[in-house]
């Protein structure tokens, strides 16, 4: 369906006269057979005249010279053939000039995403080279490195992201000047830096990401506060192991790539860290509980029945589990005594649970136990937990069995 949607609007700009290619990241996906995350066109059509010829067109990057067609569920941006002017801020061009496609290609950011396709001719249309680097694997910025790392600082870590996912290498020209200029990433906005992040750690060859992102210099500027920890070559080791195969989200992703190093400058770090990076509360607090809870999940007969139970059914219990049961034995706890620490939790999950991660209905409230004595104040409120504690264990197995043990606690 995305793929038929990309044709309509490749042959309305073609049937109105205009030029259009498939442009960027598509093409090196479909010459890699790849299924493409995205379809962008170049065409000579201002945005103008692209906005005409679809009614439901956006315009939000007309000065760019971008304009995108929405559909369902996905869209399909529009790019004007254009040379950019200069950038004062380190990620976007002051101005734009239409131009050619020769010229569109030669001020992109690596070859292999400068590659255009004709759609009629079937052919790939290549003016810097990148069919030749993608056969060799190769990350090659276009042109002079410097140039294009200094016109957009951000290149600096989609060139390693682009490594890690592509499972390519970096030329060494362009390599030498990621870890030339690898302190001027921080000029780009933190939330530009959490995706390209998010985006490595997903990859399958996150490891060899995080080894480039030690080797080019850059985590030193994106995690300062891990400094200390990643110049331990026992902790690289380790974390670069827990990133091997990637994650399947993005706060999962982030644990694989933290952990380690939270063991040194302690779990509050990395919430700071993760919120500093613009990570949603959600995904920060996710990290940060599973962190705090390594021990309650890989060795569970060390605490309270009670506290497990109500520690599976906490809203990150779920991430929290995935984590730390995808590597057995990997977190400083035998295989042997994980897998018991699973068994049980997936018990208490079916019977206490249900299977729903929510606690049961309590058997009695504050209110029943003003009712028999009690007054309001810290020994209420310390009874009607350990009753729901007693609850959870199983040995009160009903409200008239909770009262008649709270008035005995009276």
């Amino acid at each position: 369906r995305q793929w038929n949607a990309v044709e309509s609007v490749y042959q309305k700009l073609k049937s109105s006269g205009f030029k259009a290619l498939l442009a960027g990241g598509c093409v090196r996906d479909l010459i890699m057979n790849r299924e493409p995350n995205d379809f962008d066109i170049a065409t000579d059509a201002i945005p103008d005249q692209v906005a005409a010829l679809f009614s439901n067109a956006l315009t939000v990057g007309r000065e760019f010279g971008v304009t995108i067609i929405p559909f369902d569920s996905f869209q399909v941006e529009v790019a004007t053939f254009r040379v950019d002017g200069s950038y004062k801020d380190g990620r976007r061009p002051e101005t734009v000039t239409f131009s050619t496609p020769e010229e569109d290609a030669k001020r992109r950011d690596f070859t292999v995403n400068a590659l255009f396709y004709d759609l009629d001719t079937k052919k790939v249309i290549d003016y810097v080279g990148g069919e030749k680097d993608i056969a060799a694997k190769i990350i090659r910025a276009v042109g002079d490195p410097e140039k294009r790392f200094e016109e957009d600082k951000l290149r600096l870590l989609r060139a390693v992201r682009f490594a890690a996912q592509l499972d390519f290498q970096i030329e060494p020209q362009t390599f030498t000047a990621v870890q030339k200029l690898h302190a001027e990433v921080k000029a780009v906005a933190a939330e530009r830096i959490r995706d390209e992040l998010v985006k490595l750690v997903k990859t399958k060859q996150a490891d060899r990401g995080y080894e480039l992102l030690l080797q080019s210099g850059l985590t030193s500027v994106i995690f300062p506060e891990f400094q200390k920890p990643w110049s331990d070559q026992q902790i690289t080791t380790k974390t670069s192991a827990l990133l091997k195969g990637g994650a399947d989200s993005s706060e999962i992703g982030f644990l694989n790539l933290v952990f380690e190093a939270a063991q040194v400058v302690g779990v509050d770090v990395v919430r700071d860290l993760l919120k500093r990076l613009k990570s949603s509360n959600q995904e920060a607090e996710a990290v940060h509980w599973t962190l705090k809870s390594r021990e309650l999940i890989l060795d569970s007969s060390k605490v309270r029945l009670a506290t497990l139970i109500r520690a599976l059914a906490h809203p990150n219990a779920e991430v929290c589990e995935a984590f730390y049961d995808s590597r057995p034995g990997t977190f400083g706890v035998p295989k042997d005594v994980h897998e018991k620490s699973r068994t049980m939790r997936s018990r208490l999950k079916s019977t206490v649970l249900k299977g729903s991660r929510t606690l049961p209905e309590r058997f009695i409230s504050g209110d029943d136990l003003q009712s028999i004595g009690f007054k309001k104040g810290p020994s209420l409120g310390e009874t009607l937990e350990e009753a729901f504690n007693l609850q959870l264990e199983d040995k009160l197995k009903s409200r008239e069995d909770a009262i008649r043990w709270a008035e005995l606690r009276k």
